[in-house]
């Protein structure tokens, strides 16, 4: 995406998910599409603000996702391994969109807004301490 730079919190989360950001938005890059329309999110951290949406999908409504944080355990997909975490986990349910709504065939782009661990300086700062 043009004019975004990778997210230092964490450049890759599973094998199959890549991120980017820019200066209010993380942007998760899907390689697969799950089976089950849910993958599990290890570093992102939203808020109660958080809203995400598939890029690409023509009438946002159904390009919206459900996001939804838990404080601990095991996020479960058919295709994705699961893992236990004592950090913060989020599922992202992705909509059912038929051939004509897909924006792409190779990567799908879900943006993320109110991410409270966006800001790279801050989180690597408090790494270090």
């Amino acid at each position: 995406i043009y004019g975004t730079k990778p997210w230092k919190v964490c450049d890759v989360d599973w094998a199959d998910v890549y991120y980017t950001r820019d200066e209010d938005i993380l942007y998760a890059f899907l390689t697969r599409w799950p089976s089950d329309n849910q993958v599990g999110l290890m570093c992102p951290q939203v808020s109660e603000n958080t809203e995400a949406f598939i890029l690409g999908v023509k009438d946002r409504d159904k390009g919206m996702v459900e996001v939804t944080q838990t404080q601990k355990g095991k996020v479960r997909s058919t295709d994705y391994d699961s893992y236990g975490s004592s950090q913060p986990t989020v599922t992202i349910k992705l909509p059912s969109l038929n051939p004509d709504q897909v924006p792409c065939d190779h990567v799908w782009v879900i943006a993320l807004t109110a991410i409270q661990n966006l800001d790279d300086d801050a989180v690597m700062e408090q790494k270090q301490k």
